[in-house]
């Protein structure tokens, strides 16, 4: 078996993968999908409201999807995602983090997170085994066609060195 891998990042900011071909290549080669920053660089955890929750400095504040009007937009989506997760009874990190480990079963790559934490209660919520049901996948994809991840991924003059 052939082992790389693809990066798929922010989790679902960034599903193309699973519609461009790319998630199917990859499963038909066996090639393991790495979710690269699958909580958005902390967006979807809806500790980042506004441009004022970005930290002076921080590499977010140079990515379109971090810029105010995309930024104010993209909540509504983290906000429509938060209300399932509390439906359910978890937080929307866990909400995410399940979705995206969902989208290795069927036919589809295996998918291994790398999710950063801070503190060990953030790396015991990261990794809570939460199930989905085909109600919640249902409820899941009907948020994200109806609420679009507006902004690119990367700035213009990054963006040509790493898109595939």
């Amino acid at each position: 078996m052939e082992w790389a891998s693809h990066w798929l990042h922010f989790a679902y900011r960034s599903t193309d993968i699973f519609n461009n071909g790319v998630a199917d290549t990859c499963a038909e080669l066996g090639i393991v999908v790495t979710a690269h920053t699958p909580l958005g660089a902390g967006m979807l955890t809806g500790n980042i409201k506004s441009v004022s929750d970005i930290p002076k400095g921080s590499f977010k504040s140079f990515f379109p999807r971090f810029q105010e009007e995309a930024l104010k937009k993209n909540f509504l989506l983290v906000q429509e995602l938060q209300k399932l997760a509390e439906k359910k009874g978890v937080t929307a990190a866990q909400l995410a983090l399940a979705w995206v480990k969902n989208k290795g079963k069927d036919g589809k790559p295996f998918i291994v997170l790398a999710v950063g934490a801070r503190s060990v209660e953030r790396v015991k919520e990261n990794f809570a085994d939460v199930v989905l049901t085909e109600k919640e996948l249902q409820d899941i994809k009907e948020v994200l066609e109806h609420n679009p991840v507006m902004g690119d991924r990367f700035p213009t003059a990054f963006a040509a060195h790493t898109e595939y």
